[in-house]
């Protein structure tokens, strides 16, 4: 034995053999059970490397097997102490953030963050809460207990991959100052900091597999064995859950076929591209006479998804299931996107009768792309101004104002719109509208398109994002929004704001 895994070598003696056959024999129970089975051998030295069935002592033996019967070698003993090789019981990865310096100016940020392409999540988790700067330095330890640690599913390549990009305050104004990107593999997962690098900054992190572990070097081995004998899952389908409610778009549902004995079992793992599924909740195993299971897919387009299932005893396991077109296929190629991100407004009256120059008024607004819309109306009586100033209530100042301000609280990126785009010919229109609720007076209207001939035009002249400002409306300050193309074009590193804001991202 060694890494945590057993090699057993035999002189294939036999020949007319059909098969081998690899039993164990735990010293707890003293049953045999099946635990491989070979193709036949060409004669001479035969070996065959299995992981640790469990700790404690055990016996293997090997049988050669034909359709006249079988003759069994010798019983050789193995010992597997606890201390050599531990089970590792986790499934997931903890991932804290320990420290951060941040470019000179910043006085408050926040970060979006993304494991394994998956969605973006906010750091700080509260959309009211921000990360102080002092000295270039941000606070973390400042934030709510538990803001600062994220849980990750354990990759199947065993090496986890964090992106994303942080905003902060500079001078008043709301920017993006740079994006960041790691890969760690298994060797890194051990409590220690390790550095997050940015552009122009940098995060502290200490990734560790989350409690529960009974070692933090990652996934050692966890104890099994594929058992022949055991009844296969079969017509195993992908479909959609029934629901009278909206739904989400990646959800599916798995179902499958057993015959054999739901008692004998402890229910059934399923698989996605041969790697164990994990519906984040820390579940491993469906019940033994589940049938079905709601899963998630990773995305709605682009790359290939394969179901397969089996069934588990103990650390006993089937083989696994067929791959059919019902459960193994492509997705279809991923169309393109826009996404406009309206970064903020700055009015400046003239002084006339009922504005009085002061920009005091109760806001409502419309934020459009291509038909799809965001409106924000405020709540808030006149005698009510206090917590309604940036909340579709009463604006006091002439700004300027972030509308992911005006709007937080009110949709998770009130923000940002992201639309499905054509192929061939791309036209873009922005169509923003701000009236005063009271009186109903439109106060900003601005419609703006943007036409590119093809989608490598539009990558060539967006780039990474194509920021615009302009003073179109009579009474308007200054709008100014962001463009955004996806897919980008190949070799950008440009990183990009949460596009968690439409599924299927």
């Amino acid at each position: 034995m060694t890494d945590c895994k057993v090699r057993l070598r035999w002189n294939d003696n036999a020949d007319n053999e059909d098969w081998y056959e690899v039993w164990y024999v735990p010293a707890a129970t003293g049953f045999p059970r099946l635990i491989s089975k070979l193709e036949p051998a060409a004669g001479g030295q035969v070996w065959i490397e299995l992981p640790v069935p469990n700790w404690g002592g055990c016996m293997l033996r090997v049988e050669a097997v034909n359709f006249w019967g079988r003759q069994p070698s010798e019983y050789v003993a193995v010992v597997v102490a606890e201390g050599d090789c531990p089970q590792t019981l986790a499934t997931h990865l903890q991932v804290e953030a320990l420290d951060m310096t941040v470019p000179a100016g910043y006085d408050s940020v926040y970060c979006y963050v993304s494991f394994e392409g998956t969605r973006h999540v906010r750091l700080p988790a509260d959309q009211k809460e921000l990360i102080r700067v002092t000295g270039g330095e941000g606070n973390i330890g400042s934030w709510a207990a538990g803001n600062k640690k994220l849980v990750a599913p354990i990759p199947g390549d065993e090496s986890l991959d964090v992106e994303g990009e942080c905003w902060g305050w500079l001078g008043g104004e709301l920017s993006e100052f740079g994006t960041f990107s790691g890969k760690y593999p298994r060797s890194t997962w051990d409590g220690a900091r390790r550095a997050l690098p940015g552009t122009g900054f940098e995060i502290g992190v200490a990734i560790k597999p989350l409690a529960g572990a009974l070692d933090t070097s990652g996934l050692t081995t966890t104890f099994s064995y594929d058992d022949p004998s055991m009844r296969v899952p079969y017509e195993v389908s992908e479909g959609t859950p029934r629901s009278a409610l909206p739904m989400d778009p990646l959800l599916r549902l798995i179902t499958w076929k057993w015959d054999g004995d739901p008692n004998k079992i402890s229910g059934f793992q399923i698989l996605l591209n041969g790697v164990p599924y994990n519906a984040g909740g820390g579940w491993s195993l469906v019940g033994p006479t589940s049938r079905s299971a709601v899963v998630r897919l990773p995305t709605l387009c682009g790359g290939r998804i394969s179901w397969q299932v089996r069934a588990v005893a103990g650390e006993a396991q089937s083989n696994l299931s067929a791959l059919t077109p019902d459960n193994d296929y492509d997705l279809p190629q991923c169309p393109n996107y826009a996404m406009v991100t309206f970064d903020s407004i700055e009015f400046s009256y003239e002084f006339d009768d009922q504005f009085d120059g002061d920009c005091d008024f109760y806001a409502a607004w419309l934020l459009a792309v291509n038909g799809q819309t965001k409106q924000f109306y405020g709540n808030c009586d006149a005698d009510v101004a206090t917590g309604c100033l940036l909340r579709g209530g009463r604006v006091t100042d002439c700004g300027p104002h972030s509308f992911a301000s005006w709007g937080e609280g009110m949709d998770p990126y009130p923000d940002t719109i992201v639309v499905p785009i054509p192929l061939g010919q791309i036209l873009i229109e922005t169509k923003v509208a701000i009236w005063d609720r009271g009186s109903g007076d439109m106060l900003a209207a601005d419609w703006q398109p943007w036409e590119f001939s093809s989608l490598e035009e539009a990558q060539q002249e967006v780039g990474c994002g194509r920021p615009w400002c302009g003073r179109p409306g009579a009474r308007y300050g200054t709008l100014c929004y962001t463009v955004y193309i996806f897919p980008q074009a190949e070799g950008l590193n440009c990183g990009f704001r949460h596009l968690d804001a439409f599924p299927g991202n």
